[in-house]
């Protein structure tokens, strides 16, 4: 094969640099699926696993390339020159990509933002559970989706269940008007959302009745707007609510939600001016205003 413009001598480094980048390209997707069936929906994750990708590629181009001079006798300045300028392209491209992403993280990361977990599921609520040891408040519509695995739930509640800080779980009142207009404009049964709160409510009247557990539930009344899951003393998962309805007659968001953002307290900035602080504040200013609605863990369960 000859190019046009080039000289004949170039004609061998240069298609043996095209074999290499085929090669490339045909594995990258493959490896870009893997990525995204085995890292759930962490974006730390995915960028993790996106940089082990850059470092596999450039090992098979590089392994590729002296797999193809290595077959010829003879390697001419020319052969070098292009062995190193392909190597050299793909990692320039690999670490500006790398370098750009790892730049948005540390600007993230020094607001306070530690990940983002894209429609979290059942599973990784599952895992936000098992990572809890201590110091659990929730705000949210209810708390069906951290107690449909009870005995993970459980277990969470003993690690983080202190009389000195008892678990509080701030939630929606099941004979709040906006939860049946809310299962009602979705083509479902009016008491739909009503009897999933129950339901979570249950769960944790029994670990609160039967096992003595120091937890506190109280209720508000207003639409809720965000979803607050603190953990550690250290972590909060910070989501948010809608009301636009997909397709009617079915709950989009029954083993899913929004997408959450991971919010970390940093360990050298006063809680007034750092992001974890102030989302604390605010829960801890909702659960002080909502005293008239404390829960005797008896009411909407008869």
């Amino acid at each position: 094969m000859n190019y046009p413009f080039l000289p004949s001598e170039w004609t061998l480094p240069v298609t043996q640099s095209i074999y290499a980048g085929i090669v490339l390209l045909l594995i990258s997707p493959v490896l870009r699926y893997l990525v995204k069936k085995c890292c759930n929906s962490s974006d730390r994750k995915k960028l993790n696993a996106t940089q082990l990708i850059a470092i596999i590629s450039i090992i098979v181009l590089i392994i590729e390339i002296v797999v193809f001079t290595t077959m010829f006798e003879e390697v001419t300045l020319i052969h070098l020159i292009t062995i190193f300028l392909s190597a050299l392209i793909p990692i320039i491209i690999l670490y500006g990509k790398y370098t750009s992403s790892n730049i948005i993280l540390l600007k993230l990361a020094s607001a306070g933002i530690d990940d983002a977990i894209e429609e979290p599921t059942i599973e990784d609520y599952k895992h936000l559970l098992c990572n809890a040891v201590s110091n659990f408040s929730m705000l949210g519509v209810g708390a069906d989706k951290i107690t449909r695995d009870f005995d993970i739930f459980k277990e969470a509640m003993n690690r983080c269940a202190s009389n000195d800080k008892p678990v509080k779980f701030l939630l929606v009142a099941p004979d709040v008007d906006w939860v049946n207009h809310g299962a009602i404009r979705r083509g479902l049964g009016d008491n739909h959302f009503s009897k999933i709160l129950i339901s979570s409510l249950k769960k944790i009247a029994a670990l609160k009745n039967e096992n003595g557990m120091p937890i506190e539930v109280r209720f508000y009344r207003s639409k809720p707007l965000f979803r607050m899951i603190f953990i550690n003393d250290e972590e909060c998962w910070f989501g948010y609510y809608s009301e636009s309805v997909v397709n009617s007659g079915e709950n989009e968001f029954e083993n899913k939600s929004h997408t959450n953002i991971v919010i970390r307290r940093p360990k050298n900035k006063p809680p007034d001016r750092e992001l974890y602080g102030a989302i604390e504040a605010y829960f801890n200013s909702l659960w002080e205003k909502s005293t008239d609605e404390i829960w005797d863990f008896k009411k909407y369960l008869s």
